[in-house]
């Protein structure tokens, strides 16, 4: 059943240990015919092609985006879904940095754009994702186990982020590092390093994350 990731079976790995030994975050176009990881040792943003949609054995690796003059402790990525923007977050900063892609999805063609601090919610920030619309953004934040939500007054544009809500996971996992969603907001996924697990929330209104889940399971 889609999104009941207790049914998921492993299938394949990809190394990356060639481009950078700590890989912390991983995003991929719509299409599936793009991986992008974020890795600390180098602050840097690696783009890898799939000649096969979500195969991530057929990944080659394609360039790279040194984003160290912004984050040095990089953690999370994310795009929009023209992969016209791109974002990343760290903990060196407590921040989230945008970049505009002049060919999309050419991590190559990429400019700093802004940031958005989010040290005053968000202490030690490792996962990053937005809705489709770019209109709400959230952060995991690894210090106080919570996932925080910030609404953006322009779509995309994170220097009009206001805070909005919390949702604390410690109950499940002590140790949170990434975070994503479902396109269309009511399922929420939370990687957990405490204990090596995927948790899933079902959101009883979409992209809220204050709404108690209609369920909660993990892998």
């Amino acid at each position: 059943m889609a999104w009941d990731i207790t049914t998921a079976t492993y299938v394949s790995l990809k190394s990356v240990s060639a481009q950078d030994t700590k890989p912390r975050g991983v995003a991929f176009s719509p299409d599936g015919a793009k991986m992008f990881v974020v890795g600390s040792t180098n602050g840097s943003v690696y783009r890898h092609d799939l000649s096969t949609a979500w195969d991530i054995a057929t990944a080659t690796y394609v360039s790279a985006k040194d984003v160290s003059a912004q984050e040095t402790s990089l953690y999370g990525t994310a795009f929009s879904p023209d992969g016209t923007k791109m974002f990343v977050v760290g903990f060196a900063t407590d921040s989230v940095y945008r970049y505009d892609l002049s060919t999309a999805w050419d991590i190559t063609t990429a400019t700093y754009v802004s940031l958005k601090s989010v040290t005053a919610q968000a202490d030690y920030p490792l996962g990053v994702t937005f809705s489709g619309d770019g209109t709400k953004m959230f952060v995991m934040g690894y210090g106080n186990k919570s996932v925080y939500r910030y609404d953006l007054s322009t779509a995309w544009d994170i220097t009009t982020a206001t805070y909005v809500s919390l949702k604390s996971v410690t109950a499940q996992d002590t140790k949170p590092y990434g975070i994503t969603f479902s396109g269309d907001g009511t399922k929420m996924f939370v990687m957990g390093n405490g204990n090596d697990s995927v948790y899933r929330y079902d959101l009883s209104t979409a992209w809220d994350i204050t709404t108690p889940p209609t369920s909660l399971s993990s892998r």
